[in-house]
C-alpha cells in the first residue's frame, strides 16, 4: 500500500492558451505550497469566477484560469468542481490532507487515463504515456470493442491495466491508497413545460453565452467549418461577438458529397479569413498514416484525415484555438438513427423493451449481435456506426468468446433506461456518453493537440445540454427531420435553404477512398499476420473477394484493419 506520507511528483507539458506568462506555468502552487496541481484544458468562466472569489477575500498573482480552480478548491474543496464551466482533467495534491483530488469535466472533452495498483497510482491526459507500466499488453475484448464500434468505448481502454476516468466524475486517491469516486455532473431533468418560442430563446441564449465564453482567449482563435448547420451556427455566433475569426474547410476531389461552396457562403457572409483544402484520393494514404500514429488508442473514423490536415493548416496560419461544431447532433438530434427509416428500426422502435429482451434471450447463441440489439439500446446505436460486428465475431473465433464480449460491451456501456426518460433522449444520451465521449471527442483532442492546438466545442457547454434535453423530444425530431429547433434557431444565421439541406458530415467518402488505394491498403492489411493479437484473422478473405469496385461494407472492414494496423505500428516508438 501507498505509505502514509505518500511520494507525489506531477508533471506538465504546457500548451499556452490563457495568461502565456511563465507565472502561469504548471505544475502551479498555492497556499504556501499546500496544494499543487497540473491540469490540461480550459475553465471559461474563470474570469467570474476570479471575481466572486476574491469578494471573498482571494488573492491572484496570475491572471490564469488554473489558479482560479487551485483557489476554488481552497474554498469549496471538493465540490469546486461544481462551479466548474469548462473543458479539463486535473490532478489537485492536497499536502494537508494527503490526497490526490483529480477531475474530469462533464461531457468527457478532455480525457484521464490512470493506472491504479497497491502500490502506485499513475495518471496521464494519454495512455500511451502509461503503457510502459502494462508493458503495452492490449485488451483482447478492447480489440474487439474497436472492431465492433471503430473506437475503444466506456472506462477500459487498448490497454490492461489502464483505465479512464469516467466524465463528470472525480476520483479521490488517499496516501493509505484508498480510493472514492464520485459523480458531479448529469442531466436530469427531460420534458420541461413551455412553446416553441420559448425553447427557441433559451437555446439561443445559452448558445451564445456559451461561444461568448469560449472566445476567451489570448492567442489567436479559428473554427471548422465543415460546410453543415452546426459549425456555420458557430461562426456565425462568433461572428456575431465581433471577433475576426479564420475559418478552415476541406473538399474531397471525385466526390459529390463536397461542401466547400455552402462554406464559402458562410465564410463571405461573416467576412472570416477563409482557408481551403482540397484532398485528393493520393493524398489520403500518407495522410492517414501521419494522424493514426499521433493517436493514443485506434479511431477508424475518416474524419481523421480533413481534422489532423486542417490542425496542420490552422498551425501554419498561426491559429492556436480551433472552435467546431462537435456535439450538435448528440445534443440536438441529428443523426438519422435517431428516425426509423427502414422495417427492421421500425419495428425495433415499436416493439415494448420487455419483449424486445425476451426475444432477444430466445435467439439461438448464433444470433448473439441481433439478441444483443434486441436487448441493449446502446448496443443497437453501436451497430449503427462504421463499426463491423461480423469482424469483431470472426477476430474472436468462437461463439462463447463473442458472448462473454457482447456481455462485457453491454456491462461497458449500457445503462438500464428509465421509463421517465423519453426513447429520443435516451439514444441522445447514449451518444453522449460514449460514442461522443470515446470517439468523436478523443478525435478531436488528439488531432488538435498533435499539432499543439486546442479544440473548443460549444455545443457541449453544461448549460446548453441541460437546456437542450429539457426540451421535448417532438422539438427536435418529428416526421423524419432532425434537429429541427436547431434548425430553426440556425435559419436566422444562414438562411432557411442553408439549414434544410441534407446531412453529409465532416468525415470524408471511406469506400471511394479504399477503392481508389486498394492495393496499398490489402498490402497493409495483409502485414495482420505479423501481428500477434490479431494473427489468426482471415485476411486472405479480403483478397478473395476483393474485386475492381468493391462495396461499402468490405470497403469498411479494410478501413477497419488498415487504421488498427498502422495504429499498431506505433507501439514500438512508445
Amino acid at each position: 500500500m501507498l505509505s502514509r506520507r505518500a511520494e507525489v511528483g506531477l508533471m506538465h507539458r504546457r500548451l499556452s492558451i490563457i495568461d502565456l506568462s511563465d507565472a502561469a506555468a504548471q505544475p502551479m502552487s498555492y497556499a504556501e505550497g499546500k496544494l499543487w496541481i497540473t491540469y490540461n484544458g480550459e475553465v471559461y468562466n474563470y474570469i467570474e469566477l476570479r471575481n466572486d472569489l476574491k469578494k471573498l477575500g482571494y488573492e491572484f498573482r496570475t491572471s490564469s484560469d488554473t489558479e482560479v480552480i487551485l483557489a476554488a478548491y481552497s474554498q469549496w474543496g471538493e465540490s469546486c468542481v461544481d462551479y466548474l464551466n469548462g473543458m479539463f482533467s486535473f490532478a489537485l495534491w492536497d499536502e494537508e490532507h494527503q490526497k490526490l483530488f483529480c477531475g474530469r469535466d462533464h461531457a468527457g472533452i478532455k480525457p484521464f487515463y490512470y493506472v491504479h495498483t497497491p502500490n502506485f497510482f499513475s495518471f496521464a491526459s494519454e495512455s500511451s504515456a502509461l503503457a510502459h507500466m502494462v508493458e503495452k499488453t492490449l485488451d483482447r475484448d478492447a480489440i474487439a470493442a474497436y472492431f465492433f464500434c471503430m473506437y475503444v468505448p466506456g472506462t477500459w481502454s487498448i490497454f490492461k491495466g489502464i483505465k479512464k476516468l469516467a466524465p463528470g466524475y472525480t476520483l479521490t486517491v488517499k496516501s493509505d491508497g484508498a480510493t472514492a469516486m464520485r459523480r458531479f455532473w448529469k442531466i436530469e431533468q427531460f420534458n420541461r413545460p413551455g412553446g416553441k418560442s420559448e425553447y427557441r430563446l433559451q437555446v439561443t441564449h445559452a448558445l451564445s453565452g456559451a461561444v461568448a465564453r469560449q472566445l476567451r482567449s489570448d492567442v489567436p482563435v479559428g473554427a471548422f467549418l465543415s460546410g453543415g448547420v452546426d459549425s456555420g451556427l458557430v461562426v456565425a455566433l462568433a461572428a456575431n461577438e465581433g471577433v475576426k475569426l479564420h475559418t478552415f474547410s476541406v473538399g474531397y476531389e471525385g466526390h459529390t458529397g463536397d461542401e466547400l461552396p455552402y462554406a464559402r457562403q458562410v465564410a463571405k457572409k461573416y467576412n472570416t479569413i477563409h482557408h481551403e483544402l482540397k484532398l485528393t484520393a493520393s493524398e489520403i494514404v500518407p495522410n492517414l498514416n501521419r494522424a493514426l500514429h499521433a493517436l493514443n488508442e485506434p479511431i477508424a473514423d475518416s474524419a481523421i484525415v480533413p481534422t489532423f490536415m486542417l490542425c496542420e493548416m490552422a498551425a501554419h496560419e498561426g491559429v492556436k484555438v480551433l472552435m467546431n461544431g462537435t456535439g450538435g447532433d448528440e445534443v440536438f438530434g441529428g443523426y438519422d438513427r435517431y428516425i426509423a427509416r427502414n422495417w427492421q428500426r421500425y419495428l425495433f422502435e415499436k416493439i415494448p423493451y420487455g419483449v424486445r429482451g425476451l426475444i432477444g434471450d430466445l435467439l439461438p447463441s448464433k444470433y448473439t449481435t441481433l439478441s444483443a440489439r434486441l436487448r441493449y439500446l446502446g448496443i443497437d446505436l453501436m451497430c449503427s456506426t462504421a463499426g463491423s460486428a461480423s469482424l469483431a465475431e470472426r477476430f474472436l473465433r468462437g461463439e462463447h468468446d463473442y458472448s462473454s464480449f457482447i456481455k462485457r460491451l453491454a456491462e461497458e456501456t449500457c445503462t438500464p433506461r428509465k421509463k421517465d426518460i423519453p426513447l429520443l433522449h435516451a439514444k441522445m444520451l447514449f451518444d453522449l456518453n460514449v460514442y461522443l465521449t470515446d470517439e468523436l471527442l478523443p478525435l478531436l483532442d488528439q488531432m488538435t493537440m498533435a499539432w499543439t492546438l486546442e479544440g473548443r466545442v460549444p455545443f457541449l457547454d453544461g448549460e446548453v445540454m441541460r437546456e437542450s434535453f429539457r426540451i421535448p423530444a417532438a422539438y427536435h425530431v418529428r416526421n423524419g427531420r432532425t434537429k429541427i429547433l436547431l434548425r430553426t434557431i440556425a435559419a436566422s444565421y444562414l438562411g432557411e435553404e442553408y439549414v434544410m439541406r441534407k446531412k453529409s458530415g465532416f468525415g470524408g467518402p471511406v469506400t471511394f477512398w479504399v477503392n481508389q488505394n486498394l492495393n496499398a491498403m490489402l498490402e497493409v492489411v495483409s502485414h495482420a499476420r505479423q501481428i500477434p493479437c490479431v494473427e489468426d484473422l482471415n485476411i486472405d478473405r479480403y483478397y478473395r473477394k476483393s474485386r475492381k469496385e468493391i462495396s461499402g461494407a468490405l470497403a469498411n472492414d479494410i478501413f477497419l484493419l488498415y487504421c488498427f494496423i498502422i495504429w499498431h505500428e506505433r507501439l514500438k516508438n512508445i
